[in-house]
């Protein structure tokens, strides 16, 4: 084990040397190939763990190899696509593809049919596309389907906005009248998400629901293909607080940045606007995304949502 401690620090000082400029005056001696090997068995085993500290470790070992690698090193890039896939990261995987331009046909065959199994069980359909998620990604959407409340704590970069806008697809592709409200903490917040789900229906042909960033209703009459309300919880306090004309039910409601409940008035103000949601319309799936946070199970206390809801922890990036 120490043996191998050492070997990863070499290899951190060598890809760390590697990202920066000048020449270096380190006199550790390049990786020798036993080195290289010794280190792609080691993260070879390591992504088969179920421990998220050992995927990270198995996960950077790679990365910083392919930064020192040479020129042409079939053998290492190989390496590195069923790592990838056992690691469950196929937008790394797609990555290493496009970047490296390697087409991983000196793979053997038994380690092909083990990424090609890894690929099918993390990949989703929509409109017979097929998109391929990371593990945590996979969950997340499947739990999104299957849950009428959930609340997920994970890095910014785990991937949640990709796959919450693969659910407001779907969602909207299966069922008429969906009246969504997506609540976000600050106004600037409200066009970059606005414009992330545009561009999504765009391509999706989803050009007839309607996205309101203003706390402005709706008729029951216009939203048969869908509305989606990108709002602050100053706005969506507005929006349920506005008597006039009927509103159609809200069916979901997604609360990203769910941590800023406990940030003062701002927070008591979140906390208050759900509450009155959800006694208007008890039959609102909800969404609570948070950033690490310890017990992302509290919210159901918060606002005494039933037992059958289902929260979980990511940590890997």
């Amino acid at each position: 084990m120490n043996n191998i401690e050492s070997v990863i620090e070499k290899l951190k000082i060598h890809s760390t040397q590697n990202q920066l400029p000048g020449t270096s005056i380190s006199k550790e001696r390049p990786l020798e190939e036993t080195e290289i090997n010794q280190l792609l068995g080691y993260a070879s085993i390591l992504s088969l763990s179920e421990k998220a500290e050992d995927k990270i470790l198995a996960y950077e070992i790679t990365t910083r190899l392919l930064e020192v690698r040479s020129v042409d090193d079939s053998k290492l890039l190989s390496s590195a696509e069923v790592i990838m896939s056992r690691l469950g990261n196929f937008p790394g995987r797609k990555l290493l593809k496009e970047r490296f331009k390697f087409s991983g046909n000196k793979i053997p065959s038994f380690l092909k049919l083990e990424c090609l199994s890894r690929e099918v069980e993390n990949s989703v359909f929509i409109d017979e596309e097929s998109i391929k998620l990371t593990d945590f990604q996979y969950d997340f959407y499947k739990s999104l389907q299957e849950e009428k409340a959930l609340s997920i704590s994970a890095p910014t970069s785990a991937g949640k906005s990709f796959v919450l806008g693969l659910n407001l697809i779907k969602k909207l592709k299966e069922k008429d009248n969906q009246c969504i409200i997506y609540i976000v903490p600050t106004r600037a917040l409200i066009t970059e998400v606005s414009n992330r789900i545009r561009d999504s229906f765009r391509q999706y042909n989803l050009d007839d629901v309607i996205i309101r960033t203003a706390p402005f209703s709706i008729s029951k009459e216009k939203i048969k293909h869908g509305a989606v309300y990108i709002l602050t919880q100053e706005r969506l306090m507005n929006y349920l607080s506005d008597t006039i004309g009927e509103k159609p039910a809200i069916t979901s409601l997604i609360v990203d940045e769910a941590h800023e409940i406990q940030k003062g008035k701002r927070g008591i103000l979140l906390q208050s606007s759900i509450d009155y949601l959800l006694k208007k319309y008890p039959r609102t799936e909800i969404l609570f995304a948070s950033p690490l946070i310890k017990n992302p199970g509290y919210f159901f206390d918060i606002f005494n949502i039933s037992d059958n809801g289902k929260f979980f922890t990511e940590t890997i990036s």
